[in-house]
Order: C-alpha cells, then sequence, then structure tokens
C-alpha cells in the first residue's frame, strides 16, 4: 500500500520528500487511528511519542502486521509511553531517528504541556536548562542564566521562544532525515469579543503553537459518526485553513488512500466549483479585542 500511495504522490509532486501534517478533533474523531494508519516505508518503523498511552489497543507491536478494518484496527509501532523530554531528544538527536520511517506525536497539545512543566522545573538550575537544549542542538535559543532563573516565577516572552525552539529543532531533524510527521491535537475555543460582556464561542481550532503551521502542510479538522464504521469526515477549518497543498475540496473522508484521491482531484481542478455535499458553513469571525 505505501509504495502504491507514494509512487502516486512523487508522480504530483517530483519535489516531495515528507508529509507534516496535524489531525485535530474531538474525542473519538478518530485522531488516533488516522495518525498511526499512516503508511510505513519500506524497512522503516513508526515511532509513536505517546504522551497520554492512547494508542495502547492499537498498538501492534514492532514486529506486528498493519490491520486497518472497520472493525478492528492495529498498526505495528515502537511506543515511547509517557515519555521525557530526555528521551524524546535522545530518540530523535542521539539515535537520529534511525531506522525511522513516520514520526507520531500524540498529542501534541500534551507535548507542548510537557515542555512547559519541564522548563519551569529545569529552570532553577540554568545548567539543567542548557544541558536538555543541548540534547536538542538548541542551545542557541536560550537567553542568560539571569533571566533563565526568573522563568520559575514569569513566563516572558523569551520562555515561549526558547520553548517553540525545540519543537522546531525537532520537526527540522525528522526533515532533514525524510521521516514523515504526523501529529494528533486537542481542540481549543476560538472566541469573539473575548473578554467583553459579548465573548462567545464561534469555533473550535487545533490546540498548538504557532511553530507547527511554520512547518506543516496542514492541519485537518476531524469529525466521525460514532454510529457506523466508516473512516471520520475531515474538514478544512475556515477558522485555521492552513493548508499548503492547494485546491483541496473542503471536506473528504478521510483515510489515507482517500486523502491522496482528494489530492490527485485537488491537482487536475480548474474551477472553484465544489460539490454541494462537501459544502462547509463559514462562520464571519472577528479579531479579540
Amino acid at each position: 500500500m505505501y509504495e502504491e500511495l507514494m509512487s502516486t504522490i512523487h508522480s504530483m509532486y517530483p519535489n516531495f520528500q515528507t508529509w507534516r501534517i496535524v489531525m485535530a478533533g474531538p474525542v473519538g474523531s478518530g485522531k488516533s487511528v488516522a495518525a498511526a494508519s499512516f503508511p510505513v516505508p519500506e524497512n522503516t518503523k513508526r515511532l509513536v511519542l505517546d504522551m497520554e498511552d492512547s494508542m495502547a489497543f492499537i498498538d501492534a507491536g514492532v514486529d506486528g502486521k498493519d490491520i486497518y478494518t472497520p472493525r478492528k484496527q492495529r498498526f505495528a509501532m515502537e511506543r515511547l509511553i509517557y515519555p521525557q523530554l530526555s528521551e524524546i531528544g535522545k530518540a530523535i538527536f542521539e539515535d537520529n531517528l534511525e531506522g525511522v520511517g513516520v514520526l507520531v506525536i500524540d498529542n501534541i497539545a500534551v507535548l507542548q504541556d510537557n515542555i512547559v512543566q519541564t522548563m519551569q522545573t529545569l529552570c532553577k538550575n540554568p545548567k539543567s536548562t542548557r544541558d536538555l537544549f543541548n540534547l536538542f542542538n538548541a542551545s542557541n535559543a536560550l537567553p542568560f542564566d539571569s533571566q533563565i532563573v526568573k522563568w520559575q516565577h514569569q513566563k516572558d516572552p523569551g520562555f515561549w521562544a526558547s520553548a517553540k525552539a525545540l519543537v522546531k529543532s525537532m520537526i527540522m531533524t525528522a526533515m532533514k532525515n525524510g521521516v514523515h510527521i504526523i501529529g494528533t491535537s486537542e481542540e481549543q475555543n476560538v472566541w469573539q469579543n473575548y473578554g467583553t460582556q459579548d465573548a462567545k464561542v464561534i469555533g473550535k481550532k487545533a490546540k498548538i503553537w504557532d511553530v507547527w503551521f511554520r512547518y506543516f502542510d496542514a492541519v485537518i479538522m476531524l469529525e466521525r459518526n460514532i454510529n457506523t464504521t466508516n473512516p471520520p469526515w475531515a474538514a478544512l477549518n475556515p477558522l485555521q485553513p492552513k493548508l499548503r497543498l492547494q485546491g483541496f475540496n473542503p471536506k473528504w473522508q478521510m483515510d489515507w488512500q482517500g486523502f491522496i484521491t482528494e489530492l490527485a482531484a485537488s491537482l487536475e481542478r480548474e474551477e472553484p466549483k465544489i460539490p454541494e455535499e462537501l459544502h462547509v458553513i463559514q462562520e464571519e469571525t472577528f479579531e479579540e479585542d
């Protein structure tokens, strides 16, 4: 299956190297299965950063076989369960993603929380902070020791810039090694007139830092009818329309074969007409006051 899908992609995009995609949606929308089912290149493995042990029931082990049927899903993978940043750093930087074809992050929101908590714990000792950032090849992102110590009590702009530098280094290393990255994310509210009496929620978006948008190809929102065994529906979020691959319908059924079919259709599309059954509602949005 992988060779068929990837040969199709290469024929469409001669300079194609890797996919970088985030799957977002509510609990039960199929994020983990969509991420774990990404086809693995021959003679490589899936490395899963399982931040919540959420893939226990679809883990077929390193030597297992992929099974993707309506009633059963299991996928070959090597899981790092509740990994600390030091474990993630070793796998990506010391081991240099040796033998890895797909890096799955389930989920990104928890990884981000882990980064924040770890940095605030280590900042009492700037050397420990620098040791961690050295492991991630991101030591240049750190300020002076005196500023690092202050992070115990205040997460200033330098704190967030340094945190995102760890993520950037992970992404860039995977890209340089030709490793696909498929992540999942929780949702967060999008507000209109936030902080006023007229505040209201006007939609949802993926709970991810801007660094993911900068280097990823797409953020896809999933929804699933729990009364069927069909794959979930994927949609482009009008509130978060990031998509490097142009011409996609705003909605399609999300398995990877369906994704490739949609990709092929997008390259042939020469007019803006979209089938009626694939329409989505786009609400008017406003900047927060």
